[in-house]
């Protein structure tokens, strides 16, 4: 049995998939890459119904850009399991499960091909014909 996604991210479920980006800090060498690698396929993340969650040690950056309090960020390392000077970026799908987990560099081509085989998003992409 799947455990229920943190209440911080009930909202998204069914509407957007969600990359979280865990760092220790927005000055980490990892997290700027990831950021630079997601950011230069903006077309192909809004395609694909993507949000960005930026989650530090206090604080999450929500998509919109609204900051939340550490008791988010805490909650979120928790439920995901990443320890606090760790960089990763989990992959939660529309259904709130958890995708695709990397602690390296995520391409955007390894996260696009992860999703398109995705049911969900080969039922999208057969309404946008």
């Amino acid at each position: 049995m799947e455990i229920p996604a943190p209440p911080l991210l009930d909202k998204y479920q069914w509407k957007n998939r969600l990359l979280l980006l865990f760092a220790p800090d927005e000055d980490d060498k990892s997290y700027r890459l990831q950021l630079e690698e997601l950011l230069k396929q903006e077309k192909g993340l809004r395609e694909r119904d993507l949000l960005i969650f930026h989650v530090f040690p206090d604080r999450v950056i929500l998509p919109d850009g609204t900051v939340t309090v550490q008791a988010d960020a805490s909650e979120l390392r928790k439920h995901y399991i990443i320890p606090l000077k760790e960089t990763a970026t989990l992959l939660i799908g529309k259904d709130g499960g958890e995708k695709l987990r990397s602690r390296d560099l995520l391409t955007t081509e390894r996260l696009f091909q992860t999703i398109d085989v995705m049911p969900m998003r080969r039922n999208e992409m057969k309404e946008q014909d």
